[in-house]
């Protein structure tokens, strides 16, 4: 029996951000992000944390994406990078009755480009 969870309120200059992609409304994602980045004084990326789901067994990290980050002013050029990290480096998706691992290695790119704006976006502004 589970009484209590306590999750830690996000840190300042924090954004995050979540995408998937699914054939309909409310079916099972084909291919889904969970993106978390921190900012620092400066505007520099202090920390990132991007959580792939629906491309393996279980949740997947992508921790050669959040290494291109680090330490980087948010733009769209180190953003695609790092969105192009995790679907050559990190990712290694399967394939399924719903999608190719190339198909879902193209969304893994695309949807990580697409979280980390908005995540960058959300940090900024708070």
């Amino acid at each position: 029996l589970i009484a209590e969870i306590e999750i830690p309120a996000m840190p300042a200059r924090a954004g995050w951000s979540i995408q998937e992609i699914a054939r309909r409304h409310g079916d099972y994602a084909i291919v889904g992000v969970a993106a978390v980045v921190e900012l620092d004084p400066a505007g520099l990326c202090r920390a990132a944390r991007l959580i792939y789901f629906s491309v393996g067994e279980g949740p997947t990290a992508a921790p050669s994406a959040a290494a291109v980050l680090l330490g980087q002013p948010a733009g769209d050029g180190v953003i695609a990078a790092a969105a192009r990290a995790a679907a050559q480096q990190d990712i290694d998706p399967l394939g399924d009755i719903h999608a190719t691992p190339a198909y879902r290695r193209h969304l893994v790119e695309v949807l990580g480009r697409r979280a980390l704006q908005e995540a960058f976006g959300r940090a900024v502004q708070a």
